[in-house]
């Protein structure tokens, strides 16, 4: 059984925000948290981040099939389920919103975290190739 993610644009005309998946991405292992990168997101393009049970974590965007790299395929590096992922702003401008004492300065931001249900946390960046 494939396990996946939806995507729904919700309609506030339709009896209980009723609508159709914008698209659907299916995977054949468990997937247990996402993240969209914020600064980057646009009509056409949706940097996300998925974790799966196996360690492993894909980034791609569903409306171009020339953006997907896997990052720590088969748990080489580690192999516990990750718990979360997020992208690290390099500035402080992705959360702004959430501190008034944060700067404005906008950027976009190619590392990201990664948090394995043990406690383990790596960083990884999405402009290296990964060697393991």
């Amino acid at each position: 059984m494939s396990e996946g993610i939806f995507f729904r644009q919700l309609d506030n005309r339709l009896p209980n925000h009723q609508s159709e998946p914008l698209l659907s991405v299916n995977f054949n292992v468990s997937p247990t948290c996402h993240c969209i990168h914020p600064l980057s997101t646009t009509h056409s393009n949706l940097r996300i981040l998925t974790g799966f049970n196996s360690g492993a974590v894909l980034l791609f965007n569903p409306f171009d099939s020339s953006l997907q790299q896997q990052y720590n395929a088969k748990g080489g590096m580690h192999d516990e389920a990750i718990s979360a992922v997020c992208w690290i702003p390099s500035s402080a401008s992705s959360y702004s919103s959430c501190s008034p004492f944060l700067s404005s300065t906008s950027s976009t931001s190619s590392q990201f975290l990664v948090g394995h249900t043990d406690g383990t946390l790596l960083v990884f960046d999405t402009t290296l190739t990964e060697e393991c």
